[in-house]
């Protein structure tokens, strides 16, 4: 867990464990940090709608990351180092962030969070973008 206290070694934390991953869809993409400042009691949903248009579900973080951190028969040594990213992807953000949730935006191209509040009540987490037809 990094110091609650310091956004900073937050953000540097959650940048480290994004680097190099991307979300495998019908297109891939990067997986890439998110944080919004100054956001007061709002419900998180309502603050990402400023931010996101379409149609939004929310949902159990595992959802997000029960693919892509199962272990396979068939991985190849890079693909296991990728499900050990995700890992401690979903580690640093379970160990930092309360109210974590994946929201999703959108129903063919989908901007996909996962978000929760840090210890200041700012928001901070995770986001990408698949596209499912």
């Amino acid at each position: 867990m990094t110091d609650p206290h310091d956004p900073k070694a937050l953000a540097a934390a959650i940048g480290v464990a994004c680097k190099g991953l991307v979300y495998m869809s019908e297109t891939d993409a990067p997986i890439e940090p998110f944080f919004v400042q100054n956001v007061g009691d709002e419900p998180i949903a309502d603050i990402l709608k400023k931010h996101f248009s379409g149609e939004c579900s929310e949902a159990d973080p595992d959802e997000f990351f029960a693919r892509l951190t199962a272990d396979q028969d068939w991985h190849t040594p890079l693909q296991k180092r990728t499900v050990k990213k995700f890992r401690a992807l979903r580690n640093v953000l379970r160990s930092n962030l309360a109210d974590l949730r994946i929201y999703r935006f959108g129903r063919i191209r989908i901007d996909i969070l996962v978000v929760g509040r840090e210890v200041t009540g700012d928001l901070a987490g995770i986001q990408t973008r698949a596209v499912e037809t």
